[in-house]
């Protein structure tokens, strides 16, 4: 290779330099532009996760935030029966414990749609249901109201 190159004059080792040096640059720009593309697309990629890691984040907060919510123990099953019965504008008569997780309820004179409300808002946000029911229409005040006695239990 010394040799080839004591041969040639000063203008063919410019023009040889001059396109290995060409070559090298157009290499390097072809290089760097894939290395670009790559970069991009792993930024999108990045981006995407991010939002889906903060997405699952979120969602595993309410989930908590859910469960914390709706647990309850024996001890605030007879509060929380009367504080939605309350919401949905029903008067309770009367809460006895059975045992533990398990409660009769007596109400006088309410709607049949609020009692039906507030047994589905017992079962899908509390897990209370009602395990025995007896519903008829009030003898004193027959417009739409009704007597109801029910035994409430918490499903675990």
């Amino acid at each position: 290779m010394k040799s080839l190159l004591t041969k040639l004059n000063r203008q063919e080792e410019i023009i040889i330099f001059s396109l290995l040096g060409l070559i090298l640059i157009s290499s390097l720009i072809l290089i760097n532009s894939k290395l670009n593309s790559l970069k991009n697309d792993a930024f999108i990629d990045f981006q995407s996760s991010k939002a889906y890691f903060q997405n699952m984040q979120i969602l595993l907060l309410r989930e908590d935030q859910n469960k914390s919510y709706e647990q309850i123990d024996s001890q605030n099953l007879a509060s929380t029966i009367s504080s939605l019965a309350r919401n949905k504008g029903l008067s309770i008569d009367r809460i006895q414990p059975v045992d533990d997780n398990s409660y009769i309820v007596t109400i006088n004179n309410g709607e049949f749609v609020s009692l039906f409300g507030w047994m589905k808002d017992l079962d899908e946000q509390r897990s209370i249901s009602v395990t025995k029911a007896s519903i008829k229409r009030s003898t004193s005040n027959p417009s739409n109201k009704i007597r109801a006695q029910m035994v409430l239990s918490l499903t675990k």
